[in-house]
């Protein structure tokens, strides 16, 4: 826990989540995501990454949450090391308090806690915080998109021949047996940086979602 006249800094626990989702319906929309417990649980407190000590940080005034850092933890392969990052999924202070410092506050106490911090996406309001304590903004990252049903959108289909006959076999799976995580160490080694997509990363990612049911293949 860290304090600062007017504020104080901690962990996200589970017997915050009511009050968290209360003040995301109070401060942004009755109807945001992140006012649905469920969903508050899963992506900050059910992490399979999260260790004690590094996660979504709560900014107090007295006994009442103003501000919100939502940081999802990663283990984060850079080159040969294995780094504890947190992805940035929400920063948001109650407006009557960002005048105060306490963004500022907030933020700080997140760098401390993590190797690395990563967004992929701020408003105006953030990005004089983020720039004043020295961030640093990347190059713009490359989206794919494939578009199964090109007939709905009048387009011409990216590939209009059927595939060659192929040994290779697709099967729908339901989760991600342990097993996977032999092919993970093989696959990993390919890529210089990314997030440890092992067995139990990805069960929590497309799995346990409390909403979202994808279709998953292997």
């Amino acid at each position: 826990m860290a304090t600062q006249t007017g504020f104080t800094v901690r962990i996200m626990e589970s017997s915050d989540v009511p009050q968290v989702a209360a003040f995301f319906r109070r401060v942004v929309s009755p109807s945001h995501i992140m006012g649905d417990e469920r969903h508050l649980r899963w992506q900050f407190l059910d992490h399979p990454h999260a260790i004690a000590g590094a996660g979504t940080l709560l900014l107090w005034n007295d006994t009442k949450i103003v501000g919100h850092a939502g940081w999802i933890p990663a283990r984060t392969k850079m080159g040969n090391r294995i780094l504890l990052a947190g992805w940035g999924a929400n920063f948001i202070v109650s407006e009557e308090f960002r005048e105060r410092g306490g963004s500022v506050f907030l933020l700080r106490e997140a760098m401390k806690r993590f190797s690395l911090l990563l967004t992929s996406g701020y408003n105006e309001n953030a990005a004089p915080v983020l720039r004043g304590l020295g961030w640093k903004l990347l190059p713009s990252l490359t989206r794919w998109v494939g578009v199964l049903r090109s007939d709905r959108l009048g387009l011409l289909p990216a590939n209009p021949d059927p595939p060659e006959a192929s040994s290779i076999e697709v099967r729908p799976i339901t989760r991600f047996e342990v097993s996977w995580d032999a092919v993970w160490n093989e696959l990993r080694v390919l890529y210089p940086c990314t997030t440890e997509r092992d067995s139990a990363y990805l069960n929590w990612r497309f799995v346990s979602h409390p909403f979202n049911r994808y279709h998953l293949f292997g």
